[in-house]
């Protein structure tokens, strides 16, 4: 089964494609800042990310594959922070997006919550814990969002980090 494991963002979107329990490729999707006043910014951005999306996707069509994504949390201390930024609604607008986009051509979407998959473990712990397993990826020290790509991947198979 293939697994295209998404850690959501509308600045750098890591991507991590799974071949059973093998990760084949990843990648960091990032978007630059356009016009600072529009307030619409962040649906462009979205766009951009989706797009990227669909060229890896349009490989994936050749086989039965799965999405697996994080969603935001509203209700932690982050989620609160989030929620008064906007930056919350911002996610969850790309989350949308990409739910949206390939519902119905994906056999399946999984979707998880930080404490869920990592509970509140910073990014460095996750590289650690998965360093021995996925160190044959390439460039693997100098990952950065594509780690949590990896790591709910790594939960979507084996139930754990």
């Amino acid at each position: 089964m293939i697994f295209l494991c998404i850690d959501p963002s509308i600045k750098s979107c890591g991507v991590a494609i799974f071949n059973n329990s093998k990760v084949i490729y990843t990648t960091l999707i990032t978007t630059f800042s356009m016009d600072t006043n529009d307030p619409l910014e962040y649906m462009h951005k979205s766009a951009i990310v989706a797009t990227v999306l669909d060229s890896l996707v349009e490989k994936l069509k050749k086989s039965v594959f799965s999405i697996v994504m994080e969603v935001p949390e509203y209700w932690n201390v982050k989620g609160f922070l989030g929620r008064e930024s906007s930056a919350l609604s911002k996610l969850n607008f790309v989350c949308g997006v990409i739910y949206g986009r390939y519902y119905g051509i994906a056999e399946d979407i999984h979707i998880y919550t930080p404490a869920k998959w990592k509970w509140q473990l910073p990014k460095r712990v996750i590289k650690n814990r998965l360093r021995n397993t996925y160190s044959y990826v390439s460039n693997y020290e100098n990952l950065k969002d594509e780690i949590d790509a990896i790591g709910i991947g790594h939960f979507h198979i084996y139930g754990k980090i």
